[in-house]
């Protein structure tokens, strides 16, 4: 997998998000463990910001918020 983007760390994990859409959260420790992995449908070069228990990332083609909430807008 290419990564473009920095990786994120928020608690004891780390979030990775490649070039070709792949998310992948692994524990952040000595010994690797990946927690969870998906393909997302769009490309990742942006690193991910981290808000308010929220994941936010700018893909090529969306924004994507991920959370227990939406953002909302006024």
């Amino acid at each position: 997998l290419d990564f473009h983007s920095s990786p994120g760390i928020a608690g004891n994990r780390v979030y990775l998000f490649s070039q070709k859409g792949t998310a992948i959260i692994v524990e952040a420790a000595r010994t690797f463990k990946q927690l969870f992995r998906t393909e997302m449908g769009d490309a990742f070069h942006a690193s991910p910001v981290f808000l308010d228990g929220k994941i936010v990332m700018r893909g090529t083609t969306n924004i994507w918020c991920l959370g227990e909430k939406a953002i909302a807008s006024k």
